[in-house]
C-alpha cells in the first residue's frame, strides 16, 4: 500500500537531490520545530519558505485524528540540515 505521504516525501527528497546537483551531495532532513495546531504548522512552514528556506511538515495527516498528533510528538517540521540555524533563528521561541 503506498501512503501519500512517502509520495509527498520522495517528491521533496527528488526536489533537494535536483538542487543540489552539480554538488555532489544530498542533505539530510532535520527537524526544526514540532507542533501540536496545524495551523501553527503551517503557518511556521510559511514563514520560512517566505525567507526562502525550503520546509516540509511530516506526520500532517496525525492532526486528522484526535490525540494523535500529541502521542507522536507533534507535527514535525524539517528542513535541510545547512538550513538548520537559520530556521532556527527565524522561527520565534523555537
Amino acid at each position: 500500500m503506498i501512503d501519500i505521504l512517502d509520495i509527498k516525501f520522495e517528491i521533496f527528497a527528488t526536489h533537494i537531490r535536483e538542487s543540489m546537483k552539480g554538488e555532489g551531495k544530498v542533505e539530510k532532513l532535520v527537524k526544526v520545530a514540532a507542533f501540536l495546531d496545524v495551523n501553527e504548522a503551517y503557518l511556521a512552514k510559511g514563514l520560512l519558505e517566505s525567507e526562502g528556506i525550503e520546509a516540509l511538515l511530516f506526520d500532517e495527516r496525525s492532526a486528522i485524528v484526535v490525540y494523535t498528533p500529541y502521542a507522536l510528538g507533534g507535527l514535525r517540521l524539517m528542513v535541510k540540515q545547512s538550513d538548520l540555524a537559520r530556521a532556527k533563528s527565524i522561527l520565534p521561541g523555537k
